[in-house]
This record gives C-alpha cells, structure tokens and sequence, in this order.
C-alpha cells in the first residue's frame, strides 16, 4: 500500500534533478489485496523506482500527485531510491555493450572470438592487423569504475582462456584484462555503495574448459557472496525492496549450460538480448521495435542500440574506426528514439550503447524520464479505479 511521502531521487552529472512524489492515503477504506513482493533485481543501476503496489491491487485507494521537482546524481544512481520497482520488467537501466573493450590495447593478442580468416592474417602481418582490429573492436573508453561512477548499471561481458595462461580474461577481437581486475572495480564500488545494484551479463565464452567455467563461477561466488540475488521464478516479483532487505547487490546472467541448476546464476532465457547486427540506423530501430513489441512475458530485456560492421564494411572504410564510422552516428540516433520508448512488459527495460561516455548524462536523463513515465501512468490509472 502506498504510505504517506515516497521520494525518488536519481544521480546525473551536470544538473539536479529531484522527482518528489507526495501520496496522500484517502480516509475512505478500500477493498485491496496485498501487493507481491518478491525477487531480486537488472541492478542498476540509474533506476527510477516505481511502487508495485499500485500494480498488484485490486482497488488501489485514491492517489494525489501533490508535488513534482526534480534531482540526478551518477555515482549513487539508485541509493537514494526509496520507493519499490519491478526492476526485471518495468524500470529501465542504462547499460554498455562489451563493456570491458577499454582494456584492449593495439599491442594485445589476437582474442579466439575473431575470424579464423583475421586470426591467420594476424599471423602473417602482425602489428598492422592487430591495429585494425583494435580500431573496429574498442567500444568503451571509461573503465568500469568511470562507467559505474556515469551511472551505467548493466554490464556486457565476453570471457575466454589464455594459452600460457590459468586467468580468463575479457575479449573482444583482442584480449583485454583479466577477468577478475573487471570484477574487483565493481566489487569495490558496491562496498563503496551498499544500496546499489548491478546487472553482470556473460554473454560469450571462448575456449573456455569445464574447469575454466568452473573456477569462474567460483570466482563470482567468492567476490559478491551474499550479495548475489539468486534466480527465482516468477521474475516480475523483483523488486528493489526485495533486494536491499536481504542485502542482495548483483545479478548474474550466465549463459552457458556450465551454471544450469545454480540459482546463484540466471539463465539466458531470463533476460533476452537480441542483436540487430546491422551497419543501418533505420535498419536497426525497426528491428528493435519489432522485438520489443513480441518481447516475452516474465523476463528482462536488453535492447541493442548498436550498429554492428561485418568485414566488408571494415574493407571500405580502412581508414577509419567503429567509434568514428558508426558508434557516433548511432548514439545521435538513440536519444529521439528512447525518448519515445515506455517502460512496462512490452516495453524497454536495459538500453545498452557503445562508447557511453559520450553524451551519457543526456542517455541517464531520458532513462529516468521513460521510468516516471511509468510511475505517471500508474497514478493515473489508480485515480481512475
């Protein structure tokens, strides 16, 4: 049940802005059931919580919106949140794809995820190949910490072995750095912010044995503890609340039949990622509509907002790089777009984007804007029962 004042707050960069929601309960009594409150929660992570309550009751007593200001504030995205969100299937969060590409150099070895074609080039001429591959392979510049400190909350991470080598490492075209150098700036930065949540997705894995998903999942389960949120089952039961009552701070997505059985370790099929693996914005934006539009029921959803080159694109363009060819020109394309997104379960829920730093504050703002969105729609369709 909604309860005297609840405040919102959100952290930006440049500027404050304080969403203040005051909601006063009517003296007239009002047949309701109890809300749900259940489950863990995509993290992150610059989340603008909404009540479930409002969602769940039969006959919701009357909701006055009295007072509406505004407040962002980065580094702390979703500590200051005191209200309740279905944070799976309703809030949206801000996200970086192959978020751990700022540590590749253009002197690193070539990565078991590239083309066998690209891998024998390598071989043959070296220090030239791998340049390129570089330039086409970077997605990020902020390193996680920047990227936590920025307000992104959801994570894209690629791992694989390393010959001559017992670490797994992140690797996108090259290999970047250890795995667990990524994962000990978020562990630092959660012990630094008790009350926020991350989203930690392993998409990809690369000649990685039984052994390596092994001690990599143990890894995990040694770094964060109790602080992971474990599967549950019906996922539109995850809540902010739920999470910070039991201390839970981290949802791994695994996807690799290695963590099957482990709750400590969600499925793939809990929270979908489809690629537009596309180089054309209007290309990319009808797909993304068209998958939000059949998006599953009872799941999260990761919305690519990337453009993606193939080998004869990097052919004709050899000069250039993603960041200067695409990524640019894709982020001017986003903003519009989210702005006119809605939250909700055929809605957006993760927005991930290349190169975050750039323009990331205007990214965070629309992010927040889609979840009040949702919190507006709630009130009024309370008002109206």
């Amino acid at each position: 049940e909604l309860l005297g004042n609840q405040r919102l707050r959100v952290e930006a960069s440049t500027g404050n802005i304080e969403i203040l929601f005051q909601l006063v309960r009517p003296t007239a009594k009002t047949s309701s059931k109890p809300p749900c409150c259940h489950a863990c929660g995509k993290a992150r992570e610059s989340m603008v919580v909404i009540s479930d309550c409002i969602l769940s009751i039969e006959k919701p007593p009357q909701v006055h919106l009295t007072k509406i200001q505004t407040s962002i504030s980065l580094s702390s995205a979703v500590e200051q949140l005191n209200t309740t969100s279905a944070l799976v299937n309703y809030a949206t969060e801000a996200g970086s794809h192959d978020s751990g590409s700022y540590s590749l150099t253009r002197n690193s070895p070539i990565s078991p995820d590239s083309l066998p074609l690209v891998r024998s080039l390598g071989r043959l001429f070296g220090p030239l190949v791998r340049r390129c591959i570089y330039h086409w392979s970077v997605t990020q510049h902020l390193t996680l910490t920047q990227q936590l400190q920025h307000g992104i909350r959801y994570f894209d991470l690629r791992v694989s072995s390393k010959p001559l080598s017992k670490d797994l490492y992140v690797v996108h075209g090259l290999y970047g750095d250890p795995i667990k150098a990524i994962l000990d700036q978020v562990d630092i930065f959660l012990l630094k912010h008790p009350d926020e949540i991350v989203v930690l997705d392993f998409q990809h894995f690369y000649t990685l044995s039984d052994l390596d998903h092994s001690s990599l999942m143990t890894l995990i389960g040694h770094l964060f503890e109790a602080r992971l949120c474990p599967m549950l089952h019906n996922l539109e039961m995850v809540t902010l609340n739920y999470m910070r009552s039991r201390g839970y701070q981290v949802i791994v997505i695994y996807r690799h039949e290695a963590a099957r059985g482990d709750l400590n370790f969600w499925f793939s099929g809990a929270w979908p990622t489809p690629w537009p693996d596309t180089t054309s914005v209007p290309s990319m934006l009808t797909f993304l509509d068209h998958r939000l539009a059949t998006r599953p029921p009872n799941s999260g959803f990761v919305t690519q907002c990337v453009l993606t080159p193939d080998i004869r694109y990097v052919l004709l363009h050899p000069l250039t790089s993603l960041e200067q060819s695409l990524a640019l020109h894709c982020n001017k394309a986003i903003l519009p777009w989210v702005s006119n997104q809605r939250p909700g379960a055929k809605g957006v829920n993760v927005i991930i984007s290349d190169f975050v730093g750039s323009g990331l504050c205007d990214l965070t703002r629309t992010v927040v804007k889609l979840n009040s969105k949702l919190l507006a729609d709630a009130q009024s369709s309370a008002v109206k029962l």
